[in-house]
């Protein structure tokens, strides 16, 4: 595998444009076996970046990652992702009775610092996700009570070009309801929010 082709399957699972466009369309109407018109190609009404993305084989990822890592590598798409966990801040980690502002927080919970460093002991992931706009304050609170996380509102072993809702294997939130069917959903949800 070469520079021009890991650039054009990346191309092709991104949409971004790493390459010459002309020679990308011409490498995906191949690849694909049928001609491509040009809006077909764009992310947001093209049709043909879906079948790219789901054409790349494990064997090109397992490529594409020993090209950048110069090893091999096993697993999903291509590289070994750890697991990761999704912890909300306010009513989980820290005790939470309301908005008090950005440098108000509530006390680390009873439990939470020894689940955290044993889910990283683990060799799993610990993604913060919380509300709050100031991460640099919770960053900084987290630190100084001495609770164990990797990241906050971020995973950077989520898929490309997601939204920001964090992608994970686990979420431990204090205001979910844990979807099994939508009667037993709604039935929740009703009970939770009239009491």
């Amino acid at each position: 595998m070469n520079k021009r082709d890991v650039a054009l399957l990346l191309m092709a699972y991104t949409g971004r444009v790493l390459w010459d466009f002309h020679d990308f369309h011409r490498w995906a109407e191949k690849r694909l076996g049928r001609p491509i018109m040009t809006h077909e190609l764009s992310l947001s009404f093209g049709t043909a970046f879906k079948e790219l993305r789901d054409s790349i084989t494990e064997e090109e990822w397992r490529q594409i990652a020993r090209w950048f890592t110069g090893k091999e590598v096993e697993g999903e798409r291509g590289t070994k992702r750890p697991k990761v966990i999704a912890v909300d801040l306010d009513g989980v980690v820290l005790d939470y009775d309301g908005w008090r502002g950005h440098d108000n927080f509530g006390k680390v919970k009873e439990g939470a610092k020894e689940a955290l460093a044993e889910f990283k002991k683990r060799g799993w992931v610990v993604v913060i996700w919380t509300t709050r706009g100031r991460v640099d304050k919770v960053e900084k609170y987290l630190r100084e009570q001495g609770v164990p996380f990797d990241y906050i509102n971020e995973n950077p072993y989520g898929p490309p070009d997601s939204s920001r809702k964090i992608h994970a294997d686990v979420y431990i939130d204090d205001k979910a309801v844990r979807f099994r069917d939508w009667e037993q959903a709604r039935s929740e949800v009703i009970r939770i929010l009239e009491g």
